[in-house]
């Protein structure tokens, strides 16, 4: 009887769940490659970010950050072409699951 009762409660309650977005922010790559001199200004207008690889080369700079963030705020990566000595930033979506 309980068995019975219980199992559509307990469906309709994990059917809410999935429907409910309950999801935080994206986590996307952020690739940027810049000029050394351009260094601290890149940093100070990087969103809040997780170091993933940075390689110096004579040529630059090549940073990459995950970064979390909605996916209508993506438009912000912009800003970064703004600063002198920035030649690209590229953002990409990252599932950081392994297969």
């Amino acid at each position: 009887m309980i068995a019975i009762v219980g199992s559509p409660i307990i469906g309709l309650f994990l059917f809410v769940l999935c429907k409910a977005n309950f999801r935080t922010n994206d986590p996307y790559l952020l690739v940027v490659h810049y000029d050394k001199d351009a260094d601290s200004e890149v940093q100070k207008a990087l969103p809040e970010n997780k170091l993933r690889s940075r390689t110096v080369t004579s040529a630059g700079v090549e940073l990459m950050v995950e970064v979390r963030m909605k996916a209508k705020e993506a438009s912000s990566v912009d800003e970064l072409l703004k600063i002198q000595g920035v030649k690209d930033a590229s953002l990409v979506s990252y599932n950081a699951d392994i297969s």
